[in-house]
């Protein structure tokens, strides 16, 4: 055989051997997180969290992050998550319901209501909440007019900056974003229910050996796991639903 054909047929050979790997290459594993701090802040911060657990299940993956939950809702029937990251409030939990996924992990959290030290609760008129974060029992302190903001930053930069009298918060949330600001609160209201940070599966992701393997690291509560979440962020270690 000529040594030009030789050649040909080696590059051939290799080309088929390439396109049989990435047609049996399994996919990363596909993630939306909710981006409550925006999408670049929550990044840069969970991405040791998903760069620990990933390699530990020795899978590469892909995250999105984003604040509208609802919009999930209508993707899902596409499979396009395995993994959900979020707030469990009524529209996680219609996610939940209309797509068939599986709660596998959850925290715990008190949620309160933070307004300056020097302002009477009857002087309240507005407060700042996170779109898709749950807003609770808030009426009970009152009929308050709830503003909407697209992640945390921006709700608590609201409070202060003064555009509202309130926020809507864990302890850990007020302190990390603006330390000099959760000097100037008080804590007026706690909502009567804890809030929870849930973690869901899809269903073929939660009948994979994967998915289980997953679940089983998260709800060890790796060091680097405790760090982000409980000592950053204040929310409960992961634990069983």
């Amino acid at each position: 055989m000529p040594l030009i054909i030789r050649k040909v047929a080696a590059i051939f050979a290799v080309l088929l051997v390439s396109q049989s790997y990435a047609a049996t290459a399994p996919k990363p594993v596909s993630v939306w997180t909710f981006s409550i701090y925006g999408a670049e802040i929550t990044e840069n911060y969970l991405r040791p969290f998903f760069e620990d657990i990933f390699q530990a299940v020795g899978r590469s993956y892909d995250v999105v992050y984003g604040s509208d939950v609802s919009r999930l809702s209508s993707e899902c029937t596409l499979n396009k998550y395995d993994i959900v990251f979020g707030s469990y409030n009524l529209e996680m939990q219609d996610f939940e319901r209309v797509c068939g996924y599986r709660v596998v992990a959850l925290t715990d959290q008190d949620i309160h209501i933070y307004i300056h030290s020097n302002t009477s609760p009857n002087n309240v008129r507005s407060l700042a909440l996170v779109q898709g974060v749950r807003a609770g029992d808030v009426q009970i302190f009152g009929n308050k007019e709830l503003v909407y903001y697209s992640d945390h930053v921006q709700a608590v930069l609201a409070m202060y900056r003064g555009d509202v009298d309130g926020v809507v918060s864990s302890e850990t949330g007020v302190k990390r974003l603006l330390p000099s600001l959760s000097k100037q609160l008080k804590v007026v209201f706690t909502f009567k229910e804890k809030g929870h940070a849930v973690a869901l599966f899809s269903p073929h992701y939660f009948a994979s050996d994967e998915g289980q393997r997953f679940r089983a690291l998260l709800l060890e509560n790796r060091p680097k796991s405790v760090e982000i979440f409980v000592e950053g962020i204040g929310l409960g270690p992961w634990r069983e639903p």
